[in-house]
């Protein structure tokens, strides 16, 4: 399975990277590296949508908006500490996020996604 965790903060990543061993995996830890190739590479891909600690823009929502302009029908699960603003984005983009994982999370939590979106 080929992951991209896109993520702002490098300790969640590497958590996310070591509990999801065995499976491709890339990371971009800004709006500004993500790229169309690499969403195109991913089968699953894990967003936060703060993509900058010192803002609260919900910047993940981008790569949602970029994903939908391109017609890109991939799986999204969206790890956030915001559940609230979790839970609208998966309303408005319900073809591509499959679910939503709050923070902390467990590595079980990781796991079911991975399965489901081998299915």
């Amino acid at each position: 399975m080929k992951i991209l965790h896109i993520e702002d903060n490098k300790m969640v990543i590497d958590v996310v990277k070591e509990m999801l061993k065995g499976n491709e995996f890339k990371s971009c830890e800004s709006l500004d590296d993500v790229k169309v190739k690499d969403l195109k590479w991913a089968d699953l891909i894990f967003l936060d949508l703060i993509l900058d600690a010192s803002s609260v823009e919900l910047k993940g929502l981008k790569v949602l908006d970029l994903m939908k302009k391109n017609g890109m029908k991939k799986k999204v699960v969206i790890l956030s500490a915001l559940p609230e603003e979790a839970k609208k984005a998966k309303f408005k983009y319900n073809d591509l996020v499959i679910g939503i994982i709050g923070k902390p999370f467990l590595k079980n939590d990781l796991d079911k996604y991975v399965k489901k979106a081998k299915k």
